[in-house]
């Protein structure tokens, strides 16, 4: 949600709320203690303590929130697929900037045209990251990471399932684990969320279905991607350049010129972690 506001108080009965202000800063009263919320800054706001916010320049302030409900404070003790449950953020400002302009994205990202599993690995990808920055947070070892089974399974599943738009209560179905804990193991495994390992096989197979001659306009929906302006958004991102300018430098080079993968590969994706593959 997003909007304008003079004021606010809440009394949380086990919410989470996230959110950055623009415009002007506000006065955060939590619990005893006031903080300045200065403009791009992230807050993050536990259900431990009510919360209250008042003009810091006499004037309204704008803001985009997120908001967390745990279904019930016994779920947040004992359920470890719940975002952010349990963990506690003493230090309402955190993240620095980074973290701020990864969540005005998250925002911005909603509004474009995307997959079911992009939407939705999207929000717990973030809130996975956000986790980390709480005092309560368990590392997971590195080593279990790389042997994670449920991680494989979703690996091969979103392999199998290349062009359909698989969901993430469906992968995490198929691999036998949570929502939330399956975002956060196939990260500390990849690198990468669920969804940015399906959009990087969706490029490549784009990627060649380009160089075997298909029609720019008609790749989008043979790879998978929601519409032309999904494909060509994340092509550009990974590739540099639109599929149509890719295809004609393709169909002008030579065969000797053109790189054939036999397989889909993430090496040249992966922004976290060692390089990977499938057999």
């Amino acid at each position: 949600m997003h909007g304008v506001t003079t004021s606010y108080r809440v009394d949380p009965v086990g919410e989470y709320v996230i959110g950055v202000a623009s415009g002007r800063g506000y006065h955060l009263r939590r619990g005893r203690s006031t903080h300045l919320v200065r403009p791009g800054q992230l807050v993050v706001l536990d259900p431990s303590a009510p919360h209250s916010g008042s003009p810091a320049e006499g004037a309204a302030w704008a803001g985009r929130l997120l908001v967390i409900e745990l279904p019930s404070a016994r779920a947040a003790l004992c359920d470890d697929d719940i975002p952010l449950s349990g963990l506690e953020f003493p230090a309402p400002v955190i993240g620095g900037g980074g973290l701020a302009r990864r969540f005005r994205a998250l925002y911005r990202n909603m509004e474009r045209s995307a997959s079911a599993l992009e939407r939705q690995t999207a929000v717990l990808a973030f809130l996975a990251d956000l986790a980390a920055w709480s005092p309560d947070a368990r590392p997971r070892s590195s080593s279990l990471a790389r042997k994670d089974p449920a991680v494989r399974i979703a690996m091969e599943y979103l392999h199998d399932e290349i062009t359909r738009n698989v969901s993430l209560d469906e992968l995490a179905a198929v691999a036998g684990t949570g929502k939330y804990q399956l975002v956060r193991r196939f990260k500390a495994r990849t690198g990468i969320p669920p969804h940015s390992y399906q959009v990087a096989l969706r490029v490549n197979l784009a990627r060649r279905l380009l160089e075997r001659g298909e029609r720019a306009t008609d790749v989008a929906a043979l790879a998978g991607f929601v519409d032309q302006s999904h494909l060509t958004r994340h092509f550009r991102q990974r590739l540099g350049m639109t599929p149509a300018r890719y295809a004609n430098a393709t169909s002008r080079a030579s065969e000797h010129t053109v790189t054939k993968v036999a397989t889909p590969t993430v090496v040249a994706i992966c922004g976290g972690g060692e390089p990977f593959s499938l057999p």
